[in-house]
């Protein structure tokens, strides 16, 4: 979650509902869709950002606007443990797929500043994200693709990008695809882009390095939100662009024109794609997502 990945944050925000109020919570609270639970309901206004939708326009929950990055390979990057031993917290699983997780966050992983061997000048810690507005936008809302074939991961640009979008509407995805959306129910207004900020799957609360600002999103698997990994862009409803906060602090611009490499390419660490520790094959971009490549690459050159 983003509250205990990234912020130390004061809820600053009241709710002064009675729910469940004789239920005793562990220490950090229940798993973060269990609204019951007044905190994970609380709005945070830090984490909002003005240019979007009012929180409460589309769903009910305490939403956010920012995400961690977790880099340029996406194709597991909420797929970073094995499976523990039976009983045991998913987090005690062994590492899974390493070389593919390159960037300042890791699914699971505890990180420091230390990890970011390329720079925390250089290296994109968070950035911005678009809540869906129901409207099949590929700023805020997520294509869908029951991956059995790895056919975005063989080729993001062709198998995502342009068989999602619209060729008549390019900031929309077309009419056939299924794409999640933000829906006014209590059963699914968890499952959208930036609709819980202490739920930490990546639809929810990260960006990965992939695709430029603005670009489309897509999740592996049936949709669900803890689908092993996925493509989820950093956006912004202001013009061109969309900021993101560097390692050591600085908020950058980044236009939605930044040099992106080969958006065909297979990510880093894949079967078939650059090894592990390869220069990123998304350009200036995604050299600003991985943390250790040590790509000749600056923020100042945007």
């Amino acid at each position: 979650m983003i509250g205990a990945k990234l912020l130390q944050l004061t809820f600053n925000a009241s709710d002064d509902t009675t729910v469940s109020p004789n239920v005793q919570y562990a220490a950090m609270g229940p798993v973060p869709y269990n609204l019951n639970y007044i905190p994970w309901r609380t709005q945070i206004p830090t984490l909002l950002c003005p240019s979007d939708l009012a929180p409460s326009a589309v769903i009910p929950n305490a939403v956010t606007n920012y995400g961690v990055s977790l880099g340029d390979s996406f194709w597991n990057c909420n797929n970073t443990r094995n499976a523990p031993a039976a009983g045991e917290p998913v987090s005690t699983g062994t590492p899974a797929n390493i070389g593919q997780h390159r960037g300042f966050f890791k699914d699971l992983h505890t990180t420091a500043f230390r990890d970011v061997l390329d720079g925390l000048s250089n290296t994109v810690a968070m950035g911005e994200l678009v809540r869906s507005a129901g409207q099949r936008e590929l700023v805020g809302d997520v294509l869908v693709r029951n991956q059995t074939n790895n056919t975005v991961r063989d080729d993001p640009k062709v198998e995502c990008w342009d068989f999602g979008a619209d060729p008549q509407r390019p900031r929309f995805y077309r009419p056939s695809p299924a794409v999640e959306l933000a829906v006014e129910t209590s059963a699914s207004g968890n499952r959208w882009r930036g609709s819980t900020w202490a739920q930490g799957e990546p639809m929810m609360s990260a960006v990965t390095i992939t695709f430029p600002p603005n670009g489309p999103n897509f999740v592996r698997g049936n949709g669900d939100a803890n689908g092993p990994g996925g493509i989820f862009a950093v956006a912004s409803r202001h013009q061109g662009g969309a900021h993101v906060l560097m390692g050591d602090g600085a908020v950058r611009f980044v236009t939605d024109s930044i040099d992106s490499g080969n958006l065909s390419s297979r990510p880093v660490g894949v079967n078939g794609g650059p090894p592990a520790c390869a220069e990123s094959p998304y350009g200036l971009w995604g050299a600003l997502g991985s943390n250790a490549a040590k790509e000749p690459r600056s923020i100042d050159e945007i």
